[in-house]
């Protein structure tokens, strides 16, 4: 099949799975024809000319048919090599995020974790104007995490506070079809050094969420000091 421009600019329109359904289609009307419309019984129905043009409308369909396979097999082999070039820029992104913020592995890890996300409830906006996790989840994740009668641990609250944070900025700091640029890294790390750590502990609406975190994580240490 010569691509021509107008061939090629349709391929952009169209995925495999249209051509496999065409293709599908295609294949039934051609079987219709040959099976039903000139089988011997339906025949004496038609004319010479009737015939002769079911079966060029058959031989149409058929050549037809050869080319919807040739484009499938076009656009089928375009989808993977795009897909697979995806899936490179994803985990790409992704160790470049394991790498900038390792995942949390013990109770201390935690108020770093929560510093952070804290701080993107501040400036997300500044990174993307689409949705992030809410400091009403964060004041939720923390009374679970200090209610005694609750089995959420301060580990998995902050391992749930990394995976808002990684996911966020994987699915918004980078297009997700180009190669991420290791800097934008550095410069919102940058952002946090020079100034979003200090707001979270000035602002009054993250300010009090710390605190009770470290007043309950004191109390917390307190006790099991006590139990020892």
């Amino acid at each position: 099949m010569t691509e021509t421009t107008d061939i090629i600019k349709a391929l952009k329109w169209w995925n495999a799975d249209r051509f496999k359904s065409l293709q599908r289609k295609l294949t039934t009307a051609k079987s219709t024809i040959q099976k039903e419309a000139l089988s011997a019984h339906f025949r004496p129905f038609l004319s010479n000319e009737e015939i002769q043009t079911l079966q060029e409308a058959s031989h149409i369909l058929g050549a037809v048919k050869g080319k919807i396979e040739h484009a499938k097999e076009i656009k089928a082999r375009e989808e993977k090599a795009r897909n697979l070039r995806l899936a490179g820029y994803k985990r790409q992104r992704q160790a470049l995020l394991a790498e900038a913020f390792p995942k949390p592995e013990t109770a201390e890890d935690a108020r770093p974790i929560l510093v952070w996300i804290l701080a993107l409830t501040l400036h997300h906006e500044r990174i993307s104007r689409g949705y992030f996790y809410e400091r009403k989840y964060i004041a939720s994740d923390i009374e679970r995490t200090f209610d005694r009668k609750n089995v959420t641990t301060v580990l998995a609250s902050a391992v749930s506070w990394w995976r808002e944070i990684t996911e966020f900025l994987e699915e918004n700091m980078w297009h997700y079809d180009e190669a991420p640029d290791p800097s934008r890294i550095d410069v919102i790390k940058s952002h946090f050094d020079k100034s979003w750590r200090d707001e979270v502990s000035s602002n009054s609406g993250t300010e009090p969420l710390l605190e009770r975190f470290d007043t309950e994580m004191a109390i917390a240490q307190s006790e099991s000091v006590h139990r020892l």
